[in-house]
């Protein structure tokens, strides 16, 4: 047999492996053990509720083994020489050893009590008792394992510590099973062991707060991409993306660096607790955690966040004017958005017509940030800064120079302009366009024509310019290795009010993009900005979505006023100022939208038979309206009282139903536009 070397020999050999090793299995021995106590304290709940059984006894027992291992576990481990050290490891390994067979056969006897008993509640507590021997069994199968690791370094038999297998290698899920539920926060536990999610989550779910669960940093940072969460309950040690770095790349992304974070870890080390604070943490727990403690804590870095989101929710969360801006996290995103994008690069000219503050602007800025992110020339004209009183030259030649300017060539259109004044204002268009415009080295280009609906209003016929978009799209798909030049057209008109003339018209050949409202599961950030004390925000939202059913202005602009009342105690309130904004005398006459539904159909007579026959039905409660003649249907779409569900049409929102309803219905019909005089008896 080989001597076994020094103890000077062996401990200096590797003490950084042996404190590594230490650290280590102390995290891992510790993280069983917190489970135990936690699911103890939902036992002691269910058992108290069943008679005829004397379940405390043993529950104490369990208890008091998992302290005193937790107990032993805290010791400061020193020894003079190997020897000592190797008999006080295996010392502690035995003791530790016994301890989880005591936790187990302790387990398995009050399982055993509850055979027979046929209810929810004792199917819940079996549940919970399966549980504890599961962190029974981990408890054991760490002992063997790292302090076994430990024995052999000190021994001098290996040289690294290895990280546990089951947690490196598995592969990281595709998406986490997520939960929204209702609640005064929304709440992200980032954890990779099961049993600590569960925990945690039945503790803050029995709170009301809203739970998200992640199971490992990167499935974390995927998530707060699409969710909004209020705060964020960080492990440290995990597979993937340990906490560490995890809380880097939250503090580093502006979306998400505002949102508090609490770690919560075994492997709370002093360094740690430093090195986390350091990177931004709100807080650092140690596990096991006192409950009320976390929670003490978790209200007091929520009333901080509070605090910071009322003084940015009206310039940060609502807007109800305006383009948004492209990097803004309260941005929402909709089906359109990733459509949009994608029928573009495929090269389909798109058309997005529909009414007015439904965030048409907003998503170009967005679709154009990914197309050049995407390596592709994307420009964007807005037509109504061209003017009005223009010759059919004029026109054409400032489309084209603010084209030129857009790419960073204006004087070289200037000049190309000039130079083909012998050509047709169209034909100069089209060349301007293949040859200075679009690159040559085969750069893709899209170009955005914003505000379309102008044209109606230009001194010329404007079915030249269609005609000109419809062929230079078609030019530049059937090319050979030159550019594909793509459109994207958008404004508030039906296509047939813009061109009739099938020949030239580019929405027969194009893709019409939806926009729709805001739909709820993906709204929840609108919530960061009410200023509730004893109502949930998520309550407050859901109600004014019962008014706008998501309406982008109408939600934006009641969230806003909303934002400005503390707190918000009763959803009367919600009902109130919807009633202040959007339902009063005047309202239909001075809110912008409002204005320009009302607007919309009493300007245009030849619209109000066809499209308010239909609105009228609907307002009657007629459930199966279908698709009407394509120009009505297409007026509809631009109105907005309507949306289309399933084939039929069906009303848009409850404001509109109160503004628009039968008496007006009525009046625009008998007398055209409001204020024509009093309706006649």
């Amino acid at each position: 047999m080989a001597p076994e070397p020094s103890s000077s020999e062996a401990v200096a050999s590797s003490p950084s492996l042996i404190a590594a090793a230490l650290k280590r299995s102390r995290h891992d021995l510790k993280n069983p053990l917190s489970q135990i106590l936690g699911f103890l304290d939902f036992l002691d709940e269910g058992l108290s509720d069943l008679k005829d059984m004397a379940p405390q006894e043993a529950l104490t027992d369990i208890r008091q083994v998992t302290h005193n291992a937790l107990a032993r576990l805290e010791d400061r481990f020193e020894a003079e020489n190997i020897q000592d050290a190797r008999r006080g490891m295996r010392a502690l390994i035995g003791e530790l050893g016994d301890a989880a067979l005591t936790l187990q056969n302790q387990s398995d006897a009050l399982k055993q009590k509850l055979r027979g008993i046929a209810s929810q509640d004792a199917d819940e507590i079996r549940g919970d008792l399966e549980r504890v021997s599961g962190a029974a069994r981990d408890f054991e199968d760490v002992v063997d394992r790292r302090l076994g690791e430990i024995l052999n370094l000190l021994a001098g038999e290996s040289g690294s510590i290895q990280e546990s297998p089951d947690r490196l290698q598995d592969a990281p899920p595709e998406e986490s099973d997520i939960a929204v539920r209702e609640g005064q926060a929304t709440i992200l536990i980032v954890d990779d062991m099961d049993a600590n999610r569960e925990l945690l989550r039945r503790r803050l779910e029995a709170q009301q707060y809203r739970v998200e669960l992640a199971e490992h940093g990167e499935i974390a940072l995927r998530m707060l991409e699409s969710v909004s969460v209020d705060l964020i309950l960080l492990d440290l040690m995990m597979p993937v993306l340990n906490g560490f770095e995890t809380l880097r790349r939250l503090k580093d992304d502006p979306r998400t660096r505002d949102i508090p974070v609490i770690m919560l870890s075994h492997a709370d080390d002093s360094e740690n607790v430093v090195e986390c604070i350091r990177l931004g943490a709100n807080d650092f727990l140690p596990q096991p955690f006192n409950p009320t403690v976390l929670l003490a804590r978790m209200d007091a870095s929520l009333a901080t966040k509070r605090l910071a989101d009322l003084r940015q929710a009206s310039g940060l969360l609502y807007t109800d004017k305006g383009t948004l801006d492209v990097d803004n996290p309260a941005y929402i995103s909709r089906k359109a958005d990733a459509e949009l994008t994608e029928k573009l690069e495929a090269g389909e000219l798109c058309y997005l017509l529909t009414s007015r503050q439904m965030g048409k602007s907003s998503l170009m800025a967005r679709s154009v940030k990914r197309l050049r992110e995407a390596g592709v020339q994307a420009l964007v004209v807005d037509l109504t800064a061209l003017g009005l009183n223009l010759s059919c030259e004029q026109w054409f030649g400032g489309v084209a120079i603010q084209l030129g300017r857009q790419a960073g060539i204006e004087d070289e259109v200037d000049d190309f302009w000039m130079d083909k004044e012998r050509l047709s204002p169209a034909l100069r268009f089209i060349r301007a366009l293949e040859d200075v415009v679009v690159p040559q080295g085969g750069q893709e280009t899209v170009i955005f024509f914003d505000e379309i609906d102008i044209v109606r209003s230009l001194p010329f016929d404007a079915s030249e310019f269609f005609g000109a978009v419809r062929s230079v799209h078609n030019a530049g798909q059937s090319s050979n290795g030159g550019s594909r030049v793509n459109f994207c057209l958008l404004g508030v008109a039906t296509p047939t009010e813009l061109i009739d003339d099938s020949t030239l018209m580019p929405f027969n050949i194009g893709a019409r993009i939806e926009l729709s409202d805001f739909p709820f599961d993906v709204s929840s950030v609108l919530a960061r900005g009410f200023a509730s004390l004893s109502l949930a925000p998520m309550q407050i939202l859901e109600r004014v979505f019962y008014w706008t059913n998501g309406h982008p202005y109408l939600t934006q602009r009641l969230c806003r006023a909303l934002s400005k009342i503390n707190p918000i105690q009763s959803l009367e309130q919600v009902d109130q100022q919807c009633a202040e904004l959007f339902l009063g005398a005047t309202a239909r006459e001075s809110d912008d939208n409002l204005l320009f539904v009302s607007t919309l159909l009493t300007s245009r007579a030849e619209w109000a038979q066809g499209v308010l026959s239909i609105y009228r039905r609907a307002l009657e409660g007629d459930t199966a309206i279908r698709d009407e003649e394509p120009a009505v249907l297409e007026r509809l779409r631009l109105v907005g009282l309507l949306k289309r569900d399933g084939g039929h049409w069906r009303m848009r929102n409850r404001i509109y139903q109160r503004v628009f309803d039968a008496e007006w219905v009525e009046r625009v019909l008998s007398f055209g536009p409001l204020g024509s005089g009093p309706r006649e008896q």
